[in-house]
């Protein structure tokens, strides 16, 4: 009868030498000679045995399954290219590993867990063709970015601005304005002009805008223009500058003339808390012309009395500083006047013919008011919308000017 061998001998179950913790973990030799396997329930068990192990490991469980494809190390005669057949996961059981990392992402999509890194031979001449071919594609890839920026970057140098083949269309003609030459062989004159007409052109919800306006209130700045004997081309400056919106304000300057309470009061508008004639275009059409006609006879041109109505303190201080000179060509002007004045001459080229300019609008907005009748004494807004059988609003909408209910005697209203 063989004698028990020692709880410490050699070549127990879990291959452990020694006596202790060692030999407990890999299985204590029963009395009989014969040796239990180890417990696999135990970590440290499974982390020992695990290439040993009579029974297959639990792929389910990430500590079996990281070993097993991360760092275990090929069998003799078995090259590291060979474990591609290894299944790692159960889920994807039947998908082969690749070296190719767009197959294996394929391959585990369905599981749950992220992938590990699967066993490669970095020296191998696979591998290394794999990578110079990754390299050539990223190359590839790159110089085909770079070619299609550098082919964006000239077509959008390339590509005039929106407009420009049109605006400069005109240049190398004569150009007037109000029967007045404008010297487009001075450098500052033609790069004004150029730039501002470039610039309106573009603004496309202002030019629609001003368009829908033109059978509603232009007729009746045309008729002022004419009674007064000023040139038809100044009907430009409210269309350009304000669109002919009766409510148009730029800090103190209000209606479609921008002009301020002071010069209205020495135009003769009414400016009260009733009513501000400023907003009405028939009123106001009416005071413009008379004041640019005045301004004509001080500084003997069309063009200089349009910009001394735009900034008259700005005009006269520039008029004495070129000690007498009126010609406004020739004045060094603010830049918010020089600008203004090239932004009208602007406007009779685009408004002349709007279609050229590619903004063709067959909508208009209808023409609210046919008459005007004076008020013989106070009278009330809300009687009067239904004495001409209009809804408030309506009648509100027909005469800005009018600021509230009460109307008082001698003011213009506006009427169907």
């Amino acid at each position: 009868m063989t004698p028990p061998r020692a709880a410490g001998g050699t070549d127990g179950a879990g291959g452990a030498k020694g006596t202790g913790r060692a030999g407990r973990a890999g299985g204590a030799d029963r009395e009989d000679g014969s040796s239990r396997p180890p417990d696999f329930s135990k970590r440290t068990n499974r982390k020992k045995f695990l290439g040993r192990a009579s029974r297959p490991p639990d792929f389910s469980k990430r500590t079996n399954r990281k070993p097993i494809f991360a760092s275990v190390a090929p069998a003799d005669g078995v090259r590291a290219d060979d474990l591609a057949g290894r299944p790692r996961h159960p889920r994807t059981a039947f998908a082969p590993l690749s070296r190719d990392p767009k197959i294996a992402r394929a391959a585990f999509a369905t599981s749950s867990r992220r992938p590990q890194p699967f066993a490669r031979d970095h020296h191998s001449p696979a591998n290394a063709e794999n990578k110079r071919t990754d390299s050539l594609v990223n190359k590839f890839k790159n110089a085909t970015m770079a070619l299609f920026v550098l082919a964006t970057l000239f077509a959008a140098e390339a590509a005039p601005f929106a407009g420009e083949a049109r605006a400069n269309s005109f240049f190398g003609k004569t150009l007037s304005f109000a029967s007045e030459p404008v010297p487009l062989n001075r450098v500052e004159v033609y790069e004004s002009l150029d730039q501002e007409l470039l610039l309106i052109s573009e603004a496309k919800a202002r030019i629609f805008l001003s368009l829908r306006r033109i059978p509603r209130t232009l007729p009746v700045v045309e008729k002022a223009l004419k009674d007064e004997g000023v040139p038809d081309d100044l009907k430009f400056y409210p269309l350009t500058l304000t669109g002919l919106a009766p409510e148009y304000r730029s800090g103190k300057r209000l209606g479609i003339w921008r002009l301020s309470e002071d010069e209205a009061a020495s135009m003769g508008l009414t400016v009260n808390k009733n009513v501000d004639e400023r907003m009405d275009p028939v009123a106001s059409s009416r005071a413009a012309a008379k004041k640019l006609k005045a301004n004509k006879n001080v500084y003997g041109s069309w063009t200089s009395a349009m910009a001394s109505l735009f900034d008259a303190g700005a005009f006269a201080t520039a008029v004495l500083e070129a000690e007498g000179e009126t010609d406004y060509h020739r004045l060094y002007v603010p830049e918010a006047l020089e600008k203004s004045v090239s932004q009208v001459m602007a406007g009779k080229i685009l408004f002349s013919d709007p279609e050229r300019y590619g903004y063709k609008t067959s909508k208009t907005w209808p023409v609210l008011a046919r008459e005007r009748v004076r008020l013989g004494e106070d009278g009330n807004m809300r009687k009067l919308a239904d004495h001409y059988k209009l809804d408030y609003k309506t009648f509100r909408d027909m005469n800005p000017h009018v600021l509230t209910d009460t109307v008082p005697a001698g003011s213009y209203l506006n009427v169907p």
